[in-house]
């Protein structure tokens, strides 16, 4: 698995391939692109977690071509912990989040351990911060709409 100065080896590594396979100058030559080619096979095998945040936005994000916007995000989720959980409804509309919290994570286990046992309803709730607004909704209902 590769951790930060095995990252920083490969980039040098992929640079440096990058750079060779272009030795005829080509006009067209992408190095950013090079780069990733050479990288891609290997990020399958980091360990991001374990790189911490510092290292990432110091010297990940800076080099912005490795990774795609979502796969930055993913990234980040990883090493703070969070856990992606997608819910649908019984209409079969799903959303999708990230929880950080880990006695959410667990309820939300053994609730599904639950209704694969007897199939009730469940519902989780936990107070939020939020304040009532002061003035109504301008969003007007319109059938048909969900």
């Amino acid at each position: 698995m590769i951790d930060i100065a095995e990252f920083y080896q490969l980039y040098e590594w992929a640079e440096n391939q990058a750079l060779v396979k272009n030795e005829s100058n080509d006009e067209n030559f992408n190095k950013n692109d090079a780069i990733k080619a050479e990288m891609t096979p290997f990020f399958k095998l980091m360990k991001f977690k374990k790189m911490g945040p510092l290292f990432l936005i110091e010297y990940v994000v800076k080099k912005g071509f490795l990774f795609s916007h979502g796969e930055l995000s993913n990234i980040l989720g990883i090493i703070h912990g969070d856990v992606k959980v997608k819910i649908t409804n019984s209409d079969g509309s799903s959303i999708y989040g990230y929880l950080r919290n880990k006695s959410a994570i667990e309820i939300i286990e053994n609730l599904k351990n639950r209704e694969s046992d007897n199939h009730d309803n469940y519902f989780i709730y936990w107070k939020t911060k939020c304040k009532e607004p002061s003035t109504p909704c301008p969003l007007k209902w319109k059938a048909g709409v969900k």
